[in-house]
Order: C-alpha cells, then structure tokens, then sequence
C-alpha cells in the first residue's frame, strides 16, 4: 500500500480480515463482521475516472453489501474532482486525515507509584 492509512488499517486488522490482490484494486473482507464498511471495500490502484464503473466493481466485489466503501491507495488525491465525478451517483466522498511522526517517539517518564 502507498497510503498509510491503508497500510495502518490493514496492520490493525491482520487476523480479522482479509486482502484479495488485483491488478487494478485491493478488495478487503472482514468475512466476521460484513455489515463494518472499513472492513469491506474495493481499495482501487488508481484515481478514479469513472464514478458509474467504480460502483459497480464494488457491486460485483460484495454482491450482498448493504453499503458501498470504496477508495484509492493515492497518497495526497485531491478530493474535488473525485466529488464532481461521483455527483448525482447517490454516493458521498469524504476525506481521512492521517497523523504521522517525523521523528522518534519521545516517551514520557512513568510517574511515581505507577
């Protein structure tokens, strides 16, 4: 994964879900829990260029999804365009931010009695 919110989330979910690779999209189940969107999604390669397409993907990838969760492993992908080409599909796209350090972690000392 390029993006690190991917690649964090996919981290945190090892044992819970699992990742089909395609050549054109990651398609992540969390076969336990089917109703949790952030555990099933099509993670595309690529920025969109067809919102209708996308969709459908998702569709075919999750037949039985009561959700859509769709996304693109493109670190730093203006949101605006993608908003353009997905209105009027019903579908709304929102922005993650993700935080990240710099540098080491610099820990604190324990406290006294802890």
């Amino acid at each position: 994964m390029k993006s690190l919110e991917y690649a964090t989330d996919l981290l945190a979910m090892t044992g819970a879900s699992v990742l089909e690779e395609h050549p054109d999209r990651f398609v992540q189940r969390t076969p336990k829990e089917p109703d949790f969107w952030f555990g099933n999604r099509v993670i595309f390669r690529e920025p969109p260029s067809d919102a209708i397409a996308a969709i459908a993907r998702f569709e075919a990838d999750f037949p039985e999804a009561t959700h859509l969760c769709i996304g693109w492993d493109v670190p730093n992908l203006d949101p605006d365009p993608i908003r353009d080409l997905f209105e009027g599909t019903g579908a709304t796209v929102d922005v993650g931010d993700v935080l990240a350090l710099t540098g080491p972690f610099r820990r604190a000392q324990t406290p006294e009695g802890i």
